[in-house]
């Protein structure tokens, strides 16, 4: 599997800036906390993925190709 870490950096600080809009939007309108258990879910399964993914790039890494 080829990436492009480059790209990949590059999404990762655009979502970082999307997570940081909304923690100021929240900030802005109290109203808009009604969404933060919704964003508090969905950043909680992307940590996972994100996890899953780091651990499969390690095995491989590691020669273990499962």
């Amino acid at each position: 599997m080829d990436l492009d870490w480059e790209t990949h950096a590059e999404r990762a600080q655009r979502f970082e800036s999307w997570v940081e809009s909304l923690s100021d939007r929240a900030a802005d309108d109290p109203s808009f906390a009604t969404y933060l258990p919704e964003v508090d879910a969905f950043l909680d399964r992307l940590s996972e993925r994100a996890t899953a993914f780091r651990e499969h790039l390690e095995r491989r890494a590691n020669g273990d190709e499962s």
